[in-house]
């Protein structure tokens, strides 16, 4: 059983010496070293799967707190509203909705504008004719009078949409953009960074735990916390390098300074990269590699919920739950069979009125098709056949809306930035408006 027990044969007398040598078989005893050793794994295996829980439990308060104010309004649990949110555009609730501009929010902004009478709308082979109309400045939202103003300076009433008017529609891109963005600044603001900082808090204590239990390296829980933290802020940095490089792509003006401000840019980071794999080498050789692993995954865990958590909350929850409310309408043309509220008379006012609304909610098929013929009324079937905003051989006035994707395929590309060789065959024209009464300005409602 391992024991080993002595005895003499006799009383032994004072000052009498018993000595005794005993032997046993290699391994009996283990060395202190050996002893030391077996114990330290098996505290830092404790510490590590220690870690490893509270990893898990920062996994589950990440979702739990996306569920509860990151995770946007599912339609079914809302019932169909009949206006937009109120002062909110079709182009501003497409960016609010999004979170991002793309070409349809301007494509929106200038349809807009049409609808409200500010423009007309006329197709001419295989491009489109922009003419600026006296009537309707005062219902134009900020970004749709800026449109204005970069596509008619001057007294200029007529705008062609060609290549050479490519630089023109780029400039009012924009300049709708910047004025949603400012419009939007407090409700695009992220109000949950306190939320996603209590998580940072349990993935910086999981980091120091993972790290924990190895005698030899009592700095390493501190070195895990500072690696969790480092990973953070490359992964910020990089992803302002895809930002500056996506800047360069979309610009269409002074696109050799964006070019050097990402190229800047992507070489200040590369010393912060480097110093990344260096310190995850360091990690891992005074933590061990699975502890290495699982911190850096929690780096990419707060940096992935740093993103899904950037959504509006309070009031920006609400007028995003009222978009969603307001796109269910649009997209099945009436309100559910319990609503109190009966959806608004089908009229023309109220085809023209939100059908900018449906482009930038993705909802203009099936907003055309509820007024598609027979369902409308023979007056309301008159006036979508002549529309008084638009003109053009490709409007079929029994699919209303289906000329919009023509028209916004059209722009669209004209927005694009030309390459080195096209923009090296389009002559560049100046206007000289110098003296000229800026018209947009004079208009009423925009003093």
């Amino acid at each position: 059983d391992g024991s080993a027990a002595f005895e003499s044969t006799r009383t032994l007398q004072p000052r009498e010496d018993l000595r005794v040598t005993a032997s046993w078989p290699k391994g009996t005893v283990v060395s202190s070293e050996e002893a030391l050793g077996r114990l330290a794994a098996r505290r830092g295996r404790g510490w590590f799967l220690g870690g490893c829980t509270l990893s898990a439990l920062t996994l589950l308060y990440f979702l739990g707190v996306w569920s509860r104010v990151g995770r946007p309004p599912r339609p079914e649990s809302l019932t169909p509203r009949f206006a937009p949110p109120v002062d909110f555009s079709p182009a501003a609730c497409r960016l609010f909705r999004r979170r991002d501009f793309d070409g349809r929010t301007f494509v929106c902004a200038l349809l807009d504008g049409a609808v409200k009478g500010a423009l007309h709308l006329r197709r001419e082979g295989e491009g489109d004719v922009l003419e600026l109309r006296d009537q309707g400045w005062e219902n134009l939202a900020p970004e749709e009078t800026g449109l204005l103003r970069a596509l008619f300076p001057g007294t200029e009433k007529v705008f062609r949409a060609c290549p050479q008017g490519g630089p023109a529609l780029r400039d009012a891109r924009d300049r709708v953009r910047a004025a949603l963005e400012k419009g939007l600044e407090d409700l695009l603001g992220d109000s949950n960074r306190g939320w996603w900082r209590g998580g940072v808090l349990l993935s910086l204590l999981a980091a120091g735990v993972l790290t924990a239990g190895r005698p030899e390296a009592p700095w390493a829980p501190l070195l895990g916390a500072a690696f969790l933290a480092w990973t953070l802020g490359v992964l910020g940095l990089l992803q302002k390098v895809r930002s500056r490089w996506s800047l360069w792509w979309r610009a269409s003006e002074g696109r050799t300074l964006r070019l050097l401000q990402a190229l800047t840019t992507t070489l200040l980071s590369l010393p912060f990269v480097v110093g990344e794999v260096l310190g995850a080498g360091l990690l891992s050789q005074e933590a061990g590699i699975p502890a290495a692993g699982t911190v850096a995954l929690l780096g990419g865990l707060d940096a992935i919920f740093r993103r899904l958590l950037a959504t509006p909350g309070g009031r920006g929850l609400r007028i995003l739950r009222q978009i969603e409310a307001f796109r269910l309408y649009l997209a099945c043309g009436e309100g559910g069979p319990g609503d109190r509220d009966k959806p608004p008379t089908r009229t023309p006012e109220l085809y023209e009125r939100f059908l900018p609304y449906a482009l930038a909610l993705d909802a203009e098929r099936p907003w055309g098709e509820s007024f598609a013929p027979p369902a409308p009324s023979s007056e309301v079937a008159r006036r979508i056949e002549a529309p008084f905003w638009y003109e053009g051989e490709d409007f079929d006035p029994t699919l209303p809306g289906a000329f919009l994707p023509a028209l916004e395929e059209r722009l669209l590309t004209l927005l694009q930035p030309p390459s080195p060789e096209e923009e090296a065959r389009t002559p560049r024209e100046e206007t000289d408006t110098e003296g000229a009464a800026p018209h947009i300005d004079d208009a009423p409602g925009n003093g």
